[in-house]
């Protein structure tokens, strides 16, 4: 091991020592900490533990009130250790840093084990082990630690023998009989309090989806026979009537009668389009909640209620209902921006160099207006802003605006968004929870590099919708994009055409997509809480076919053979990527966040390679940080000398995964620590990029692996962010890979942004 490796190692293990040594300044006098609860479970009967028994008290841990301080990667409590470094008696502001980045020891409480055994005995009561029983007692070990032991004596668990349905109803009794076949409770299953209360709310969703606007749970009453057998049981589920003043009244159909909305900026036709039930639709619990959701997918509402309440006009035999929707429309016009800042030490030929040093800033202005026209249509304007200052700037004169810049782009994007389909669809087209959307955009971008200028003109047609709470789609079957090359320095490239071949004819050419796109989303997160969620989002999207078809009616090629369309050459690939992430909160304050991307494309028919503008990149400050954006891959491609610091690497696949460990600092301050691994690669050999192409022997020697530190700074409703990255291990050198020994503060990667990373 280095010296510098084993140093820090040492160090790390000594403070744990000491820390773990100090935990006892931590505890109130005569208290302990708890270190770990154990369940012992066995069968009052003194028969082996069964599989009915083993699926009771497969959840026994979530019914324990006290859980000890976790173990960090399964064996260390680093974040005890540290809450432990700080002086109880101390409240400067190193202390306090220390107390909010750990974990405070978790502290035995009698009371609350007490009331964890007896929940782990009603948790076997509910799931039908009708005789068990659940004690504890303490283990206690040295330094004032203490292991909790849970003893439950499970009795064996009682099976369904049968299930009947009725209510006093007659109209709901044959309801409850022609719908039995969805029952959640059949003979021959165990029973279980939580499939009793599925199957309430079963029942009432049923009734109140069929018109049945007084129904509630509390009607749904269940009877339980244990007294014919030691196993089985029988469950008998009544539907009672209301009682009113001592009277009960039987169970009647409710009708919509008048609808009344009160918006205060949108025409009330487009609420009404929004609306999952009209006047004279009998009353239906599901299409009241997809209205509230639809309503809320037109993004313009931050007050939505929907209140339904029986009409004056109601009478016996003939029940209505009134329903008021009451709106409040949300800031309409909202302008936001986001910002990258990079720098990276100087590139150079020897063995410690690890990016190019350019300084890299990309910004991006947005503007929305929420209700452009009074229909709740969304406008959105996107101007964006990239610059990379070369690693020379300050030692040179700049005498015109391109010699001041490496890299420099420019975009502008237009995206409209009508609440309806529009031709040729129907514009009534309704789906189960949400209004479709029709979008239509246009764009522009300009990009300068100091060898070529690159113009990209773009415009596309689709539509969105959510047919549920978590996922979304999005359908574009038209998108277009005309790129148009010029002041193209071909002396600059004659130099090493042969290496790079047939890459720059299609990089720096004139090309037109037409391709059809479909996206899924899929996202379950609660807002406003800290409940763990996944976030994936799928893309697919083939080009070129329809313009192959108009392509081969006109029968035009160019030099490289390539069938034109209006005089230029289209592109034919199809692409697929998807990111997945997934969110795990833990502590007061902490979140892992794990992350995986992976992207393929494949050219075909007119294109050889993938286009320039649908190719995937290696490194940047959002994905692989170590390295600045292009820089890396694709593969274990090694540059020939200066001319990797011109050209934009690309590749036709990607692989990169992200671990990232955010905990509390002091006051508004954040920190992270990440991990971040991946590169991209060619599908097919190139002379362009040795050693580039994709194979499945090789590519996980191929994989680039950087890690580092970051801040981040909640300042209101922005988070500023910071973040200090190197390389650790590089694929793209010929030696020296492992990049431990050459860290230097000159090889740091420092990456400046707005909002998390991911």
């Amino acid at each position: 091991m280095h010296r510098p490796a084993f140093i820090v190692c040492a160090a790390l293990a000594i403070g744990c020592l000491l820390a773990a040594c100090s935990v006892d300044r931590h505890l109130p006098q005569g208290q302990s900490m708890l270190v770990a609860n154990r369940v012992e479970v066995t069968m009052t009967d003194g028969k082996p533990i069964g599989k009915d028994v083993g699926n009771a008290v497969a959840k026994r841990n979530s019914y324990i009130r006290q859980s000890p301080n976790k173990r960090l990667l399964g064996f260390s409590r680093l974040p005890v250790y540290i809450y432990c470094m700080s002086n109880p008696d101390k409240d400067n502001w190193w202390h306090r840093m220390l107390r909010s980045a750990g974990e405070a020891p978790v502290i035995y409480s009698v009371d609350d084990a007490t009331r964890s055994a007896k929940q782990l005995q009603q948790m076997m009561k509910n799931k039908g082990c009708f005789g068990s029983r659940a004690v504890f007692d303490t283990l206690r070990l040295h330094n004032h630690k203490i292991t909790i032991r849970y003893r439950i004596a499970a009795s064996p668990r009682y099976r369904i023998h049968s299930v009947a349905y009725s209510a006093q109803t007659p109209a709901v009794d044959s309801l409850l009989r022609a719908a039995r076949g969805n029952s959640l409770l059949r003979a021959g299953d165990c029973y279980d309090q939580d499939q009793i209360e599925s199957e309430r709310t079963r029942i009432t969703t049923l009734l109140q989806n069929s018109g049945y606007f007084t129904a509630s749970q509390q009607l749904v009453h269940f009877y339980v026979d244990t007294t014919f057998s030691d196993s089985l049981l029988s469950i008998d589920v009544q539907v009672q009537d209301p009682v009113h003043n001592d009277v009960a009244t039987p169970l009647e159909t409710y009708r919509i009668d008048s609808i009344h909305i009160d918006s205060n900026a949108v025409r009330s036709s487009v609420v009404s389009r929004a609306l999952r039930f009209s006047s004279g639709n009998r009353y239906n619990a599901s299409r009241i909640a997809t209205s509230y959701n639809s309503l809320l997918s037109l993004r313009t509402f931050n007050y939505i209620d929907i209140l339904v309440e029986e009409s004056p006009l109601s009478a016996q035999g003939s029940r209505l209902l009134d329903a008021h929707i009451r709106l409040r429309n949300s800031p309409q016009q909202k302008i936001s921006v986001s910002l990258e800042l990079s720098n990276a030490s100087p590139v150079s030929r020897n063995a410690n160099s690890t990016t190019g040093g350019n300084f890299g800033l990309a910004t991006v202005l947005n503007y929305q207006h929420k209700n452009l026209f009074g229909g709740a249509e969304a406008l959105q304007i996107e101007g964006n802003l990239l610059g990379e200052l070369p690693k020379d700037i300050f030692s040179r004169q700049v005498a015109s605006f391109h010699e001041l810049f490496s890299t420099f782009e420019a975009g502008l994007k237009t995206t409209l968004d009508l609440p309806l389909f529009l031709i040729p669809y129907n514009s009534r087209i309704r789906l189960a929870r949400t209004l479709p959307h029709t979008l239509f955009s246009l764009s522009g971008n300009y990009q300068y590099r100091p060898y070529f200028e690159r113009f990209a003109f773009g415009t596309s047609f689709g539509y969105s919708w959510s047919p549920s709470r978590y996922t979304s789609h999005q359908l574009l079957p038209v998108e277009m994009t005309y790129v148009k090359i010029q002041n193209i320095d071909w002396s600059y490239f004659s130099a090493f055409a042969g290496i790079m071949g047939s890459r720059i004819a299609y990089q720096f050419s004139d090309h037109l997509i037409m391709d059809l796109r479909y996206d899924f989303v899929y996202n379950s997160q609660h807002f406003g809480s800290r409940d763990n969620f996944s976030y994936i989002h799928a893309t697919a999207e083939i080009a070129g076919n329809l313009l192959s078809a108009f392509a081969h009616a006109g029968g035009r090629t160019n030099e490289l053979g390539e069938r034109l369309v209006w005089d230029v050459p289209y592109s034919q690939y199809v692409r697929f990527s998807a990111e997945a992430k997934q969110y795990f909160y833990h502590g007061r304050r902490n979140t892992l966040v794990l992350r995986v991307i992976a992207g393929l494309g494949i050219p075909y028919g007119n294109s050889l390679l993938m286009p320039y503008e649908k190719g995937f990149f290696g490194g940047g400050p959002t994905t692989l940080r170590a390295w600045q954006i292009r820089h890396l891959g694709p593969g274990a491609y090694s540059p020939f000398g200066d001319l990797d610091y011109d050209f934009d690497r690309f590749g036709d696949i990607t692989l990169v995964a992200n671990v990232e460990e955010r905990f509390p600092l002091p006051g508004p301050l954040e920190g992270a620590l990440f991990l971040d691994i991946g590169n991209v690669w060619t599908a097919h050999r190139t002379d362009a990029y040795r050693d580039g192409e994709f194979r499945w022997n090789t590519f996980a020697r191929q994989l680039a692996t950087g890690t580092g530190f970051g801040l981040r700074v909640k300042i209101a409703i922005l988070t500023l962010r910071l973040d200090f990255s190197l390389p650790v291990y590089d694929p793209g050198r010929q030696s020296d890979r492992w990049r431990f020994r050459h860290w230097t503060f000159d090889n740091i990667v420092t990456n400046f942004g707005i909002d998390y990373p991911f």
